[in-house]
């Protein structure tokens, strides 16, 4: 009978934490883990190795404030999502709002507990990120509601998963990085808030405007904002290929990735069998998957050539 309660018990639990994962988005929750493994990356590079205990713990760490902010999103959203068709389970009403709020209460608990263990950078940045989150989708002047709120906060969320990456390896040097990872994280960081933002809004009009949410397609229209979309992502992808050619061996791929995306969201953006779909969405997320996944192997590349040279110079020294 106890083992039948308690197999129970383990089955509702299980069940309850796949709806909340599906609620955070598995796409999202999985960038963010890439970006995070970027910065870890770029801080290796200036520790001179990879430190795999400080990695994981920080990537524990900020997903668990990521899945926060976004299962939260997803209590406060629940009106436009229903509006817009959403299948996600708490629109659909597979994951009751109350349940979701406290696994999102729980993970922001756990996350700020693992970030006082990990340093004073690190737990500064998940505070302040978990802060934001609540101000965007939970606070009565909600951030979701203002064009330029939804913006910052898409470029904070993306430094900072570059930020906390990086503070994770680089232990006292975290303030001097080198001039390429900075590049990459701002260019990403902008990319998030001037490209995916306003990509992902244009099939949500009917839910915000019902829900009294000033995007880009509700104040402008779809039109507009799909040329707009096209124009910053042009722009963004030439700023980071001339910020390219100050670090060719770290950034060359990952800038042509970016400006292969940019290419092809400007064209989706412009053509008429784009509107209405979310094409120009899925493939800002597939260029910033595949430009983060660049910039990992750049970075373990360029840490393999200088061990093999510090092997070298220890060989030849002995």
């Amino acid at each position: 009978m106890s083992r039948g309660l308690a197999a129970a018990g383990a089955w509702r639990f299980l069940t309850m934490a796949g709806q909340c994962i599906a609620e955070a988005r598995p796409s999202v929750l999985g960038v963010h883990l890439i970006r995070f493994a970027a910065g870890a990356g770029a801080g290796a590079r200036i520790a001179g190795r990879l430190h795999l205990g400080a990695a994981v713990a920080g990537a524990v760490t900020w997903e668990m404030a990521i899945f926060a902010i976004y299962l939260l999103n997803g209590v406060m959203d629940v009106h436009e999502d229903r509006v817009n068709g959403s299948r996600r389970p708490i629109a659909s009403g597979a994951l009751p709002r109350r349940v979701a709020a406290w696994w999102a209460a729980g993970a922001a608990a756990v996350s700020v507990a693992c970030a006082l263990a990990e340093g004073t950078p690190r737990s500064a940045a998940v505070i302040v990120v978990l802060a934001l989150g609540w101000q965007y989708s939970a606070s009565p002047g909600a951030l979701k509601r203002r064009v330029a709120g939804v913006a910052v906060v898409g470029a904070a969320l993306g430094f900072s998963a570059y930020f906390v990456g990086f503070t994770s390896q680089a232990g006292s040097d975290w303030s001097h990085p080198a001039s390429g990872p900075i590049a990459f994280a701002i260019t990403m960081s902008a990319w998030m808030a001037f490209i995916g933002a306003p990509a992902k809004d244009l099939s949500d009009v009917p839910g915000d405007a019902a829900a009294g949410r000033r995007t880009l397609p509700v104040l402008w229209g779809e039109a507009a904002t799909r040329r707009g979309i096209a124009v910053a992502a042009v722009v963004i992808a030439v700023a980071f290929c001339a910020a390219a050619t100050y670090d060719p061996r770290l950034l060359r791929w990952p800038a042509a990735t970016v400006a292969a995306g940019a290419s092809s969201i400007a064209l989706l953006s412009l053509t008429r069998t784009a509107a209405g779909s979310r094409l120009p969405y899925k493939c800002f997320m597939l260029t910033q998957y595949a430009a983060n996944i660049c910039m990992l192997l750049a970075t373990a590349a360029l840490l393999g050539h200088r061990h093999a040279a510090i092997d070298r110079f220890e060989g030849r020294s002995a």
